[in-house]
């Protein structure tokens, strides 16, 4: 797959290859989910996790709304401080809901996406990844 990668790599806007390397963790997010025989999954499935997560929706639903029309712009390849300061923000964010359904465990497959973005875009210059912390 790697090789395909680097092969048409050249053909792709940057943004784009930040796309395909966060992609490469596909397979360790469903390790991450199939640990503990899918307590994950079961946790989500759960009467009071449900219930949580359902009370949360419209005021996560409005957050993700204002996120995305603020990045629809950026150029992924080129992040300022800001953006990657807006990037970190949204990863508090979605932690501390986390945390208030109890399902913190969750993190673990958010943060093999965030790593790769940060590690591979300006943002390692400016924000820590989890593994930093």
């Amino acid at each position: 797959m790697m090789d395909l990668v680097k092969a048409v790599r050249s053909d792709f806007k940057e943004d784009y290859y930040m796309i395909v390397k966060a992609s490469d963790h596909y397979l360790d997010a469903v390790d991450l989910i199939c640990e503990n025989n899918g307590e994950a999954v079961f946790k989500l499935a759960d009467p009071t996790t449900k219930k949580c997560f359902e009370q949360l929706w419209d005021d996560v639903m409005e957050h993700m709304e204002m996120f995305a029309d603020e990045v629809k712009h950026w150029d992924i390849s080129q992040l300022t401080h800001t953006q990657c300061e807006t990037l970190s923000g949204l990863r508090q964010y979605v932690e501390g809901k986390l945390n208030v359904c109890q399902a913190a465990d969750l993190m673990t497959v958010y943060d093999l996406f965030y790593n790769t973005l940060f590690s591979h875009t300006t943002c390692g210059n400016y924000v820590l990844t989890v593994t930093d912390f």
